[in-house]
């Protein structure tokens, strides 16, 4: 089992997750179609009720974005690596719930797939065996004019939830 430094360095090094494991678009949709894989929300809840989730979501499991830690209880900072463990904790039980395998494929979701790729690193480090975040994610990369483009929410089924 990863340490929580690790879990937490891995949450810090978004540069450092490596995008080549990124799927696209087009191949998501056809393993979730054929049911080859389950597809989790990563994003928070105020931003998914703001913009949306894909419609047959498996799960929504906010990750820890650093630098936006919540304070616990008596009013201090929930370090990113304690914060980790929790989210890779509410991963494996969604995972066991449904299929018991830390080796079902996993795909992730965020905005536009960076933070995706971080939570994929996080996942690996934590023995999770198949885990590839969207290439392009939920809205899109930032094109020049500003606006996202290429996102799931541009070519996919969606859904609001309120």
């Amino acid at each position: 089992m990863v340490g929580l430094a690790a879990l937490g360095m891995a949450a810090a090094g978004c540069s450092r997750a490596d995008p080549r494991n990124s799927v696209s678009l087009e191949t998501a949709r056809a393993e979730l179609e054929a049911g080859r894989a389950l597809l989790i929300d990563i994003r928070g809840w105020d931003e998914i009720h703001a913009s949306g989730t894909p419609a047959g979501i498996d799960a929504v499991l906010p990750f820890p974005v650093t630098g936006q830690a919540p304070q616990d209880a008596d009013g201090r900072r929930v370090p990113d690596a304690v914060r980790a463990a929790q989210f890779v904790a509410a991963v494996r039980a969604q995972v066991e719930a449904r299929h018991g395998d830390l080796d079902t494929p996993l795909l992730l979701l965020c905005r536009s797939g960076a933070w995706a790729r971080t939570a994929s690193r996080v996942l690996t480090l934590a023995g999770f065996g198949a885990v590839r975040p969207i290439s392009g994610g939920f809205d899109g990369e930032l094109a020049p004019d500003g606006q996202r483009r290429g996102g799931w929410k541009e070519t996919l089924p969606w859904q609001r939830i309120a």
